[in-house]
């Protein structure tokens, strides 16, 4: 009978296991046998490294005196934080960076200085299995902000809209430049992240203007304008009509856009920066926020009618302004009266503003391709009111006294038209609003007061 002997070689392979096997016991028992002995010692176990540098066979303080002079150097490194041809150079000490020593040299003398075998014998494994230990440390609150916020100073750059810029009769592009920011909250992670060796890319992000050079291409010259003088009026007036002036001011209207002039305002409120002045409520003269503002919403439109520019929305006040001809104002109010109107043009139209404190104007560019005629405004009165008179009867006078407490105004009622005129020809005339401005109530009071009844009333007293 033949006896199977397996394949050759086969015999020798598991020899070689075995041998294999008793040296990685022979290894691991030395191992867990050493580290018994180094629990009983007070150095860190051989091996141990944090980062680069070396503790092991160092008692505690000799650990964090060697610590202490290798990381003195990472710290007043230079930290070299580079944007295009622009290097900024710092430290981690000035960034207010330190080392959690102590931490990390109990970390160190941890390994092998366990409560039981079992973790004295798995901490010694890992230093040969698992590398060095990581560097410990922290940034203190207030230093890093405070750099990055001082770096966006340098580097942060508003963008700027390209402008239109009439010098005589030619009109110039101011080109736009575009904005650039520095993202500090990924500057301060790309810090954190620092190994200690090369350059840091400091995160900068452009912002391209909004109004940009190609945009105003094909604006060539003025379409409308108009002008109103407000130098007599009160300081807060004032401030409003240059406040609301500045909001339209470079302000560019693309073919088709629709443009709520309230909204542009950011409503009439405090909160939107306008102060209190004079205004007209019913009829009345009285005072609120934004007075003079509708001396703004009233140039601007003449402007855009001169302009042939689509009004969509516009009222006129409750009693006539003297800056305007009658018929000719637009009266805004938040919530209750707005001028709104849309680009009619295939073309961009741009705003440009001016108040100096005696005169407000609006220019309106766009392609004279477009519009290559005038436009005249013709405000027409077709009737007038004189005011109602309403008498109060009242004691307080004698019989046959009067008193006129409030005199009252007229009313008018206008329409208005437009004329386009090209080559001193009126080519075209319409209609584009009527305009109500209600009689404003005389109030006398009437005496009854007689004699008698003033006895009576003395008698009573």
């Amino acid at each position: 009978m033949l006896l199977n002997k397996g394949e050759p070689g086969e015999g020798r392979d598991l020899t070689l296991w075995k041998k294999i096997g008793l040296l990685v016991l022979i290894f691991l028992g030395v191992i867990g046998i050493y580290g018994l002995l180094v629990a009983q010692s007070s150095k860190i176990y051989p091996g141990v490294r944090l980062d680069t540098i070396g503790l092991g066979g160092l008692t505690k303080e000799e650990a964090y005196k060697k610590l202490e002079e290798n990381l003195e150097d990472r710290l007043k490194k230079d930290l070299v934080l580079v944007y295009q041809d622009k290097e900024f150079t710092t430290n981690l000490r000035d960034l207010g960076y330190s080392y959690d020593l102590e931490g990390m040299v109990e970390d160190a003398y941890g390994i092998g200085h366990k409560a039981s075998f079992g973790e004295n014998f798995i901490s010694a494994l890992q230093v040969y299995f698992q590398g060095p230990l990581g560097l410990e440390g922290s940034f203190k609150k207030g230093p890093m902000e405070d750099y990055l916020q001082g770096l966006g100073d340098r580097i942060d750059r508003t963008p700027q809209d390209a402008e239109i810029i009439l010098e005589g009769d030619q009109v110039q592009v101011k080109k736009d430049r575009a904005g650039r920011f520095l993202d500090q909250k990924k500057t301060a992670k790309r810090i954190q992240a620092w190994s200690g060796e090369g350059e840091v890319a400091l995160p900068v992000y452009v912002k391209k203007a909004q109004v940009q050079a190609q945009d105003l291409e094909s604006i060539d010259g003025v379409l409308g304008d108009f002008e109103t003088k407000y130098g007599t009026s009160e300081k807060n007036r004032k401030f409003n009509i240059a406040l609301g002036a500045e909001k339209l001011n470079n302000f560019l209207i693309q073919p088709g856009q629709e443009v709520s002039f309230n909204d542009r305002m950011d409503q009439i409120t405090k909160e939107a920066g306008f102060k209190t002045s004079g205004v007209i409520k019913n009829g009345v003269f009285d005072r609120g926020v934004g007075g003079g503002i509708c001396q703004v919403s009233t140039t601007f439109y003449n402007a855009l009618v001169r302009a042939d520019v689509e009004i969509i929305e516009r009222h006129n006040h409750s009693r006539p302004i003297g800056y305007v001809k009658n018929g000719t104002d637009a009266a805004v109010a938040t919530g209750h009266k707005n001028l709104v109107f849309k680009n009619p043009y295939k073309t961009p139209i741009y705003i440009k503003s001016s108040a100096d404190g005696q005169t407000l104007g609006f220019q309106v560019f766009g392609s004279q391709a477009e519009k290559d005629y005038e436009v005249k405004m013709i405000p027409k009165l077709l009737g007038s009111q004189g005011p109602r008179t309403e008498k109060i009867y009242t004691d307080r006078l004698s019989q046959g006294d009067s008193q006129v407490v409030e005199s009252g105004h007229r009313g008018y009622y206008y329409k208005t038209y437009i004329e386009k005129i090209r080559d001193g020809e009126v080519f075209e005339r319409k209609e584009i609003s009527t305009s109500s401005y209600p009689a404003g109530r005389r109030v006398v009071y009437v005496g009854t007061r007689t004699s008698s009844s003033n006895n009576d009333k003395e008698d009573k007293e």
